[in-house]
């Protein structure tokens, strides 16, 4: 251990910067990036020399990586708890998911198939809606996320019922952060913070008649969180304004991570509040 007691307890590991579904708001800038399994593997070993017990593997779209479930099997045999951060975009085998990772976030803003089309372009909603069914089936851990903007603000309840109807039991609700792609459109797609607290108030009512459980994503914009790159390179800070610090291989990076992710917060980033994902 490194630092102290300072530790760095989770990570993001953003394994490509490539992904084909086309979210018009994504945060993330086009790029063409993917990290080799084997340079992932080396970064986890350096991260576990820090204290790093959670990690999350995200992008980019990590289903389009073919070593993914190979890495989440290599996190979780080395004792330490892995979440799989993804758009379902590719059909997965719950077995295989169910030995890979711990808990799996959904990304999925609408159940109707038009207003899906207009957030995530290049989807195949079909193959979305199987996963949750299959998922809820199998009994995978998982939990499905909502992005609020104008595309889906009248119909965030009425997908709130159809993920009950298809056994979801855990949600996710976030606002947009003008960050990425998404700065361009923020004006044009954004709501208020009026209209966005009136529909969060209808959700927690709404959840808590179905008997679900559902937490606002206050991390998105409030919580410090540490970030891998494809290309090695450490980003800490908040989605709405990361900073580059340097090299994840580089003398002392992760030391400076460490404490600029412990001074800014009491509880790590990571992987939200889930009771299942808390590291020994």
């Amino acid at each position: 251990m490194k630092t102290g007691n300072k530790k760095l307890i989770s990570v993001c590991l953003e394994l490509t910067d490539k992904c084909k579904v086309g979210c018009p708001y994504c945060l993330l800038e086009e790029k063409t990036e993917e990290i080799s399994q084997k340079r992932i593997l080396d970064i986890i070993q350096v991260l576990e020399t820090y204290g790093v017990s959670r990690f999350t593997v995200g992008g980019g779209e990590p289903l389009d990586i073919p070593y993914v479930y190979e890495i989440g099997k290599f996190i979780r045999t080395h004792g330490h708890k892995v979440l799989l951060r993804t758009s379902a975009c590719n059909p997965m085998d719950s077995q295989i998911i169910k030995e890979s990772f711990d808990l799996v976030d959904i990304s999925i803003d609408s159940h109707k198939k038009e207003i899906l089309k207009v957030c995530k372009p290049h989807i195949d909603s079909d193959v979305v809606f199987e996963n949750i069914r299959k998922f809820s089936e199998n009994k995978v851990t998982f939990r499905c996320n909502i992005l609020i903007t104008k595309f889906n603000y009248d119909d965030v309840l009425s997908t709130i019922i159809w993920l009950k109807e298809n056994g979801v039991q855990d949600i996710r609700i976030q606002k947009l952060v003008p960050r990425g792609r998404a700065k361009e459109i923020f004006e044009d797609i954004n709501i208020s913070d009026d209209a966005y607290n009136v529909i969060l108030n209808k959700v927690f009512n709404k959840c808590k008649e179905l008997n679900m459980s559902v937490e606002e994503v206050k991390s998105v914009s409030s919580k410090t969180l540490c970030i891998i790159k494809p290309n090695g390179e450490v980003y800490v800070g908040t989605p709405t304004g990361i900073l580059k610090i340097g090299n994840v291989f580089s003398a002392n990076i992760l030391d400076k991570a460490s404490e600029i992710v412990y001074s800014n917060q009491k509880k790590i980033y990571g992987v939200g509040g889930y009771d299942g994902l808390k590291s020994n």
